[in-house]
């Protein structure tokens, strides 16, 4: 796919400034870790760095949560569509203590792997036993139960394992649908495809966990869909 002058304007302007705040975002949780084994500071330190300084020095990101006034104390196990990496500093920008669960491969990486792994993120691989120790800790466990990013922006099938977890520990369910996201970082490539991207997320009504998890996971996904599709504005 072609990209436009605007977009490789933001990759080069942009990313390096992405970097920058994933280097301090590494300092705090090195350091977090080292004050306190149990990964309360280094998770601070994520959602610091890149659920609220990120955003305000980023000049070609624009975020906006709605439906805030939705989110109580928690835990809530979290919800959302799946379009881009920046999804996962988006959901630190929630009004919660958060920890977002994360494939193993990820966990191996060098450097953010142990970033990771300090800051008590979720591996998929032991999900039910760090997601439940995530929750009883007083933290909301964020999950894109579409497994990967979307490939083209739209909601695809959302997988059991979230409402699983949500029914086991009769943990509220917290819907948020993303939109905006799907222009950086996205499936289709690395540079943006505009100057200035808009990020959207908004909240939906909590769910109480109820039924088969499979039904469950399709009912909330339908929510999502329908409300990514009213910010899109297609009727």
């Amino acid at each position: 796919m072609q990209r436009s002058p605007a977009g490789w304007v933001h990759a080069l302007v942009g990313w390096p400034i992405y970097a920058l705040f994933t280097a301090l975002l590494g300092l705090g949780i090195a350091v977090g870790a080292l004050l306190d084994r149990s990964g309360r500071l280094a998770s601070a330190a994520l959602g610091f760095f890149w659920g609220r300084a990120l955003w305000v020095f980023q000049p070609f990101w624009r975020r906006r949560f709605t439906g805030l006034e939705r989110v109580g104390p928690g835990p809530y196990v979290v919800v959302a569509n799946h379009q881009s990496v920046i999804d996962i500093p988006c959901l630190f920008g929630l009004p919660l203590p958060v920890r977002v669960s994360a494939r193993p491969g990820i966990f191996r990486v060098p450097v953010m792997g142990p970033f990771l792994r300090w800051s008590r993120q979720v591996d998929t691989d032991r999900f039910i036993e760090e997601a439940e120790a995530s929750l009883r800790a007083g933290y909301s466990v964020v999950v894109f139960p579409e497994g990967s990013r979307s490939p083209d922006g739209s909601v695809h099938r959302f997988r059991k394992g979230a409402f699983e977890l949500a029914t086991r520990t009769g943990t509220p369910i917290l819907p948020v649908a993303m939109d905006g996201a799907q222009h950086i970082l996205s499936k289709r490539g690395f540079v943006p495809d505009r100057l200035v991207v808009d990020v959207h997320a908004h909240v939906l009504p909590p769910v109480t966990p109820h039924g088969d998890p499979k039904d469950l996971a399709r009912e909330v996904r339908g929510l999502v869909e329908a409300e990514v599709q009213r910010i899109r504005g297609v009727p």
